[in-house]
């Protein structure tokens, strides 16, 4: 099984069929947050190949150390220590980073909730950054009455000169001093309309 959404789907099947709400919640959690751990280790190549890959694809170290380092993430967890067992034992390591990302996608949707990421010129201040998030709570909640909360994490870009951007899964909303430049070149760039020869238009 090679496809990480079909790995993510899986170990949603097992969240949703073990524990109370409250615990299984947490359980969900531990799992998603050891996933982004791992997949975090994998895709770190800055130095070529990362120790965490290397370690899982080299053939010379055991499955069952694999295992164990893997399930030692959350400790005392069988359903999370079944999932790295498969995970290893079908040599699908590499996979990680994408059911991780695919996983925390699924607890979300299940949660009803939605990860934004804002970007601005400069720390937005409260008053800002509350109004932006309430206008888009209010926007998407009227799309999807099932969503419960959303999440921010916000980052500083000075090429943005002012303004900000804001990304919520595929939507992109671009609210920036270069956005605006950027498509009021687009709009400048476009040929002139000209009247038709003979149309009766001003030479």
């Amino acid at each position: 099984m090679r496809d990480p959404n079909a790995w993510a789907r899986a170990l949603l099947m097992c969240d949703a069929g073990h524990g109370d709400a409250g615990h299984g919640d947490d359980d969900a959690e531990a799992r998603a947050t050891a996933l982004e751990a791992a997949g975090e280790a994998i895709r770190d190549r800055r130095a070529g190949f990362s120790e965490a890959a290397r370690f899982l694809d080299d053939p010379r170290v055991g499955s069952e150390l694999k295992i164990e380092s893997l399930s030692a993430l959350v400790p005392g967890d069988e359903t999370w220590a079944a999932f790295v067992t498969l995970v290893v034992r079908r040599r699908a390591a590499g996979l990680i980073p994408a059911v991780s990302a695919a996983y925390r996608r699924g607890l979300d949707e299940r949660r009803g909730i939605e990860r934004v990421r804002i970007e601005a010129a400069r720390p937005l201040d409260e008053e800002t950054r509350a109004a932006v998030l309430g206008a888009w709570t209010a926007y998407r909640r009227s799309a999807d009455p099932r969503l419960s909360r959303i999440t921010a994490t916000e980052s500083v870009d000075p090429g943005l000169l002012g303004g900000f951007r804001l990304e919520a899964g595929s939507i992109r909303y671009d609210a920036s001093v270069s956005g605006r430049l950027r498509r009021l070149g687009k709009e400048l760039a476009k040929p002139l309309d000209r009247p038709a020869a003979g149309s009766g238009g001003p030479a």
